[in-house]
Formats: structure tokens, C-alpha cells, sequence
């Protein structure tokens, strides 16, 4: 539960950061592989929440 916990707040701080950088990307017109990454992870890390919910009946 800990583990999880923990998980769920570094990919929240990384999209927080995603986003701010994302926006300051926009306004220069940078694009880099690191933002797809971070979207990835954060994809990812939703979708085992989801079935860890769905198989422990939280």
C-alpha cells in the first residue's frame, strides 16, 4: 500500500512538472522524447490503478 501510495505521488509531481514545462515549451516551440515518456509512465501507472482496484474490490 505504501509502495503504491508512493508511486501515485511521484507520477503526480511529474506531471505537474510535465505540465509546467510542457507550457513553456509551447510558448518556444520545443518538443523533446522526455514529455512522451512522462506520458507514458503516467498512462501506465493509471492503468495498473485501475486493475489493482478492479481485482481488490477497493
Amino acid at each position: 500500500m505504501f509502495k503504491f501510495c508512493y508511486m501515485q505521488d511521484f507520477f503526480v509531481k511529474e506531471l505537474k512538472l510535465f505540465t509546467r514545462n510542457l507550457n513553456r515549451d509551447t510558448i518556444s516551440g520545443k518538443s523533446t522524447l522526455n514529455k512522451k515518456v512522462v506520458i507514458y509512465r503516467w498512462k501506465s501507472a493509471q492503468k495498473i490503478k485501475i486493475k489493482k482496484e478492479s481485482t481488490t474490490g477497493f
